[in-house]
């Protein structure tokens, strides 16, 4: 009986010990799963995103370019593309697919003068237009049959 006595306790603590190390491990597990949690990687920008922004805080407007910032600044460009018998529209996107893209800004150019409407800026400190008083102002002039209108990248 003895035999069995010295082989159940040396099981028992055997169980005991096991039992001990799966908590263990499970312990160190949960901890590094919440330091994970807590540590969040902040993710670096790519080389490429670093030139990009290095060239926008570089780039100086020209004098006859302008940003349309309010609807005061809308208008004005509005009645000034009214005038013009032949002018060019670039919209700039998200991405390269045209037709699922989301527009974030629109340009207009005719000799010697140009137009930057930001419809969704980065920057917090900026408000843009909202983009159905864009489309309010622009859609009849953009309709208007008799203005010739050269579109960037247009098949």
């Amino acid at each position: 009986m003895s035999d069995y006595t010295q082989v159940l306790s040396e099981t028992q603590s055997d169980l005991e010990e096991l039992f001990s190390n799966r908590e263990s491990k499970a312990k160190k597990k949960t901890a590094r799963a919440k330091i994970g949690v807590k540590e969040t990687k902040v993710k670096k920008p790519t080389k490429k995103e670093l030139q990009i922004q290095e060239m926008a805080e570089r780039t100086v407007f020209p004098d006859h370019y302008f940003m349309v910032w309010d609807e005061f600044q809308l208008q004005a460009m509005c009645n000034w593309l009214i005038e013009q018998e032949i002018y060019a529209l670039d919209t700039e996107t998200m991405g390269i697919t045209w037709a699922k893209d989301e527009i974030v800004g629109i340009s207009f150019y005719a000799p010697h003068r140009g137009y930057y409407i930001p419809l969704k800026h980065a920057d917090e400190d900026v408000t843009c237009l909202d983009k159905e008083l864009v489309k309010k102002y622009l859609k009849p002039i953009l309709e208007d049959q008799t203005k010739k209108i050269l579109l960037h990248n247009a098949k």
